[in-house]
């Protein structure tokens, strides 16, 4: 069944053919952040005897993973906690790029948080292709 817009595979096919490089990059960059896995961030380890969830390090973590991250805190005491770029945000970005209406919304242009989004995307493709 399709939905207003077609399917999301059509479309991604459509994007390949004919839209330019930084639109696939910045779909690529905003379904990486829609889709993200929790579990890509966090590791089971036993601490004085209990197991306990703990951040991962960046380094331990997927390319994939990493770009979701928006900041990462160093606390006092060498902990470790990230802050994750909106799933939400990012679906409904996708939303727009993809012509689907967004409930309540119809109208409205990028926020400003949107349009940040968008720059780090744009800006990321222009240092890692």
């Amino acid at each position: 069944m399709k939905r207003q817009g077609g399917d999301m595979e059509e479309a991604k096919q459509n994007r390949e053919k004919g839209e330019p490089k930084i639109r696939r990059r910045i779909f690529r960059e905003l379904e990486a952040i829609a889709f993200q896995d929790p579990k890509e961030y966090v590791k089971t380890e036993e601490i004085d005897g209990e197991l306990r969830q703990v951040p991962r390090a960046v380094s331990e973590m997927k390319p994939r993973a990493r770009r979701v991250i928006e900041t990462v805190n160093i606390q006092k005491d060498g902990g470790v906690s990230y802050k994750m770029y909106s799933k939400l945000k990012a679906l409904e970005i996708l939303g727009r790029m993809e012509g689907q209406p967004i409930p309540g919304e119809e109208g409205i242009g990028l926020s400003e948080g949107d349009r940040r989004l968008l720059e780090k995307a744009a800006e990321r493709h222009a240092g890692n292709p």
